[in-house]
């Protein structure tokens, strides 16, 4: 972080500069900041989403315009038009640094400034992000009016916003809320509106709203529909949230920095590179959803994220009673939703593999996220590797803190796009690479969020048994392995999401577990496709263990009828492990108490 004066056109500019933290620049963003008192409580907000987007690879500007903050001059020697002229000079310096697409982020009426200030650069904008818009300068300044009513009614005086205007009109600097607001600043709000976007320019509208299914206020939703209508390129999105401009106290709306970095960096990679994304091979996402309201917009997030720009993401609700379809639906056509009636996870799949489109296809849970670079790194690999026809990465759990809440993802793996390799040569784990077959007898080492496949091996293997209520990825990725060697890369791509209602803590009543490895063996026996052949005494004990981890943990949640049979299948492979022999005795002796 830098901070420093610029020469503004009316006095010293202070600013605060974020670097990208990659080699290159993926774009420019400068932020245009709201008008009063909302600049000061916004502050904390702002300063993170800027480490984040420069953390992402982007170089971002927050000046302090003239008047405000710790600029040069009071806020009365302000004027409307020499902000402008200022944040001109601002955009100007930081592409001269920084040679990038250049992005306005506006804040309020700081939306008003961006919008102008786009309508007058000699190269339009590569994006305009507005968060929580002011769209009419005119309703701005009565809503600023009324801070001075609500102190006088206070104190006896009943002035009305028609008094109070014909005061500034008689010449006459009003003192609100602590602010000097001249009659000049008073008229060029009451004749600011927000401008239409360039042609071409597309424009992410963030808004904030309180309660658990949030919409667009009716207003905000007409100026997107006009614009729509006209041809502009509009993206509206709404997160829950406090309105973090105008609390008492400091607030932090988290889904809004997300939300905002998603909204950057698609496109970026095609603006930066000059790349047309249908150039470059079709990545079909497939996401099934159950009762995933609570952390679904995370996932969706991190892979509108990705800066790879030719993706589709596929959302499958699985008979979801909770508000998972309205979340989706909330990004439009960003997102296709398909539906269906409650059948499971591998159903969702495959009608998911039923819809894609795309020359690759990758797997996302709904609860779980990718970190930065997936897919780009993901799809060079295979594009330099035709002979491999699946991948995967490694992967972390995402375990809550103290409070509960999830540490930020960039905190779990910080700097990841800026170490990493061009994607033909990223670093492969050996052991978690090659014809895997053997070695996946022995467990699932592929994780199904990592895992990147052709179409054409999906086409080979076939769809997701959908008898199998778990293990139907383990026993995807052994039929995988009788087609294709599979390669590990050497980077952790994803955040596994650990929480109470994840299935990692449900145990089911079939050891589903033992029934993929047994079918898998009575289809194609030890034996590998590229020769290789697997131990029976060593086969057979690792299936003793599956079978006593599946008795365990039903002996511990109270079911030890069950837990003895899978005890004494443990002993009918491996008649020397004690650990069975001892939990078949105590799981025989609970079931006689319990009768």
């Amino acid at each position: 972080m830098e901070a420093g004066f610029l020469d503004g056109t009316q006095g010293p500019l202070f600013h605060v500069l974020h670097p990208p933290r990659t080699a290159e620049a993926k774009g420019c963003v400068l932020y245009v900041p709201p008008f009063a008192e909302e600049l000061n409580k916004s502050r904390r907000m702002v300063a993170e989403q800027a480490r984040r987007l420069a953390a992402a690879g982007y170089a971002v500007l927050l000046p302090d315009l003239y008047g405000c903050g710790d600029s040069g001059g009071d806020l009365p020697e302000a004027r409307w038009d020499g902000w402008l002229d200022d944040l001109r000079l601002c955009a100007e310096t930081l592409c001269e640094r920084f040679p990038a697409p250049l992005y306005l982020w506006g804040l309020r009426t700081g939306c008003l400034l961006a919008g102008a200030l786009a309508q007058g650069l000699q190269v339009p904008p590569a994006g305009l992000v507005y968060w929580q818009p002011v769209s009419n300068g005119k309703l701005f300044l009565t809503q600023f009016l009324r801070l001075r009513m609500a102190a006088g009614m206070m104190g006896g005086d009943r002035e009305t916003t028609t008094e109070l205007r014909n005061r500034l009109g008689a010449g006459e600097t009003l003192e609100i809320a602590g602010y000097a607001l001249t009659p000049h600043m008073a008229q060029a709000l009451e004749a600011a509106r927000l401008s239409s976007p360039p042609q071409d320019t597309p424009v992410h509208w963030l808004e904030v709203m309180q309660g658990d299914a949030p919409q667009l206020p009716p207003a905000s939703q007409r100026k997107v529909d006009d614009w729509r209508e006209a041809g502009a390129n509009v993206h509206a999105t709404v997160v829950s949230g406090e309105p973090f401009w105008s609390t008492q106290e400091i607030r932090t709306v988290p889904a809004l920095w997300q939300k905002t970095l998603g909204c950057l960096q698609r496109g970026s990679e095609r603006a930066v590179a000059g790349t047309s994304p249908t150039t470059q091979p079709l990545v079909s996402v497939i996401m099934p959803a159950f009762n995933a309201a609570a952390y679904i917009e995370e996932a969706i997030d991190s892979i509108l994220a990705q800066d790879y720009p030719n993706k589709e993401l596929i959302v499958i609700d699985d008979g979801s009673s909770d508000d998972t379809v309205a979340r989706v639906q909330a990004y439009g056509d960003r997102v296709r939703l398909l539906t269906q009636a409650n059948q499971g996870s591998a159903v969702a799949r495959n009608q998911g593999l039923d819809a894609a489109q795309g020359a690759y296809i990758a797997f996302l849970d709904s609860d779980d996220v990718w970190l930065p670079g997936k897919l780009t790194a993901q799809v060079g690999y295979l594009e330099a590797h035709p002979e491999i026809g699946m991948i995967y990465s490694e992967w972390l759990p995402w375990k809550p803190n103290e409070s509960g809440h999830f540490p930020a993802p960039e905190n779990m793996v910080p700097n990841l796009a800026a170490d990493l390799p061009p994607p033909e040569q990223l670093p492969i784990v050996p052991e978690g690479s090659g014809w895997l077959y053997n070695r996946l007898l022995f467990g699932s080492l592929l994780h199904t969020i990592t895992v990147m496949a052709r179409r054409s091996l999906i086409e080979k293997v076939g769809r997701f048994d959908p008898e199998l209520k778990r293990g139907q990825d383990y026993d995807y990725w052994l039929r995988a392995s009788r087609q294709t060697e599979i390669r590990q890369i050497d980077r952790i791509f994803a955040l596994y999401r650990l929480h109470g209602g994840g299935c990692i803590n449900q145990w089911p009543d079939v050891n589903y577990e033992q029934l993929v490895v047994e079918k898998a063996l009575a289809r194609w026996g030890l034996e590998g496709p590229d020769g290789g052949r697997s131990d029976w005494t060593a086969v057979q004990r690792r299936l003793a263990y599956a079978c006593f981890n599946f008795g365990y943990h039903h002996y511990w949640q109270g079911h030890p009828k069950l837990a003895r049979r899978a005890f004494l299948t443990a002993l009918s492979k491996h008649p020397l492990h004690l650990p069975s022999w001892r939990y078949a005795g105590l799981s025989m002796i609970k079931s006689m108490v319990r009768g």
